[in-house]
């Protein structure tokens, strides 16, 4: 057994009351991963909860134990166990009732800021499920077929339905191990890809009429508004998938999607490669860093950092997409960059937030 393994088992066994927590922006990843610990630890007689940030993705509702996400606690937790996440950030302000209690980080990016008492981060894992996966196994648990659902979730999403390039064979074993415990993959696949809203379709169609080429067509680009949300009346979660998308196209190298979340102050980016083995984008690596004391929960919720950077002057013609885009300065549908004035993404922060 790894030492990181051995020590949460030894805080899970020590402690009477357990949160879970997935990140913000919640995935079938972080959401799974959780939810199967969530049924782990209470069959080891320990009082468990699981918090995620607002708003928690309806299409996970099929979950085993989704129910028990954002109940009422009651008693403070002695543990806490964050699942998939790669630094304090990425939990908004979720904990910021709680101080002082020891943090478990279990995780597999590259980036992880390692802020827990104890770290099982596993970067060459294809997800955190499959790092929760082999964690159980050296526990000598029981892996029910409810933990063997939500494991088998995180593992699917988080190889993009087994397509992406971290779809490895450990990823494929496990995951035929998981359904040998109980998970259907059939039903799983259906609920989380076939199952979708006609305002995310509506929405996905807007969406690509915003997508703009540069860099010899290697590079894609497309943006969500908060305008073209309400036009399709869709919620934000629903348009996870459209990284995807836009990271199909032929010959592409880079696939970026800006998300508006704050008008005029906040915007996110997703980020894809084409090519294997680039871990994402160095900017990724470079986006959000915090400075924590290690291993405890903050008394106060940490600073973003920001930076601005100047806009490369435009090509004629090759940064603009669709004919329709929206006008710089159009108040239905503002956004942080323009089309036809420099390339999002190289020219300015992963994420930015202006004041």
């Amino acid at each position: 057994m790894r030492p990181e393994s051995a020590q949460i088992l030894n805080l899970v066994q020590e402690s009477q009351r357990v949160l879970m927590v997935s990140h913000k922006d919640a995935d079938g990843d972080t959401l799974g991963s959780a939810l199967a610990m969530c049924d782990v630890i209470r069959g080891m007689g320990k009082a468990v909860t699981l918090r995620c940030p607002l708003p928690v993705p309806e299409v996970y509702s099929f979950l085993p134990g989704y129910d028990i996400v954002n109940q009422e606690e009651g008693t403070p937790p002695d543990l806490i166990l964050v699942m998939d996440a790669s630094n304090l950030d990425r939990l908004s302000d979720t904990l910021s009732d709680l101080d002082g209690q020891p943090l478990v980080n279990i995780d597999h990016h590259v980036s992880n800021t390692r802020f827990g008492v104890v770290n099982l981060v596993v970067p060459e894992a294809s997800s955190t499920a499959e790092v929760t996966y082999n964690m159980l196994l050296e526990w000598g648990v029981e892996i029910s077929p409810l933990a063997a659902t939500n494991l088998y979730c995180g593992i699917l999403t988080d190889t993009g339905g087994f397509l992406h390039e971290n779809t490895s064979y450990e990823a494929l074993s496990i995951a035929a191990e998981l359904v040998r415990l109980g998970a259907d993959p059939g039903d799983v696949a259906m609920r989380v890809y076939k199952n979708k809203k006609l305002s995310s379709i509506k929405l996905s169609a807007l969406v690509m009429g915003t997508i703009g080429f540069d860099c010899d067509d290697r590079l894609v680009y497309a943006y969500l508004s908060q305008a073209l949300l309400e036009k399709s009346g869709a919620r934000l979660e629903e348009a996870d998938g459209i990284i995807d998308m836009l990271n199909s196209v032929d010959g592409l190298e880079l696939a970026l999607f800006f998300k508006e979340i704050e008008p005029s102050k906040l915007t996110k980016v997703s980020i894809r490669s084409a090519r294997p083995a680039r871990n994402r984008h160095p900017r990724c690596r470079q986006a959000r860093r915090t400075d924590v004391g290690r291993g405890r929960l903050p008394a106060a919720p940490q600073h973003r950092r920001q930076a601005n950077r100047p806009r490369r002057n435009p090509r004629p013609g090759r940064d603009r997409g669709a004919a329709d885009l929206p006008r710089p300065g159009d108040p239905a549908d503002r956004f942080p960059f323009s089309p036809g004035q420099g390339i999002p993404g190289r020219d300015q922060d992963w994420q930015r937030q202006r004041h």
